[in-house]
């Protein structure tokens, strides 16, 4: 995690170390609780009522690591495979950032985005579970 931290450290230059730290524990967090969503989606059938819950969690959570890795300089993309990393992270271009930023609306915007940009979660970095 700490090389992590460091190259997005490298790649913003406008946030510090410490900040960086803090922000990828936080998108660890959010990464184990969307594993455990997606495991149990995967796994279990449940009732449309939970199901409902659940997913207003996970667009929850999702909403947050998106803008979390945005204050990173960053893109973020949802693995929802249970089988591996939750979140991936990959760098944005300053002008991407600036666009992303600047039209943000979640449910629209970052559909869009991650749709444009779906081949390239494989060049990200996961953000490991543990």
């Amino acid at each position: 995690m700490l090389e992590l931290a460091v190259r997005i450290g490298r790649h913003t230059g406008k946030v510090p170390a410490h900040q960086v730290a803090q922000t990828l524990q936080e998108l660890q967090k959010i990464g184990r609780s969307l594993h455990i969503i997606y495991e149990r989606q995967c796994n279990k059938p449940m009732m449309p009522e939970v199901e409902a819950r659940v997913e207003n969690r996970r667009n929850a959570l999702q909403e947050k690591a998106w803008d979390l890795a945005l204050y990173l300089g960053c893109a973020a993309y949802h693995q929802t495979d249970p089988r591996g990393c939750a979140i991936y992270l990959w760098p944005l271009l300053p002008e991407e950032a600036a666009m992303v930023r600047q039209d943000y609306s979640p449910r629209i915007n970052m559909d869009t985005f991650q749709r444009a940009h779906q081949s390239d979660y494989t060049h990200g970095q996961a953000i490991p579970l543990k």
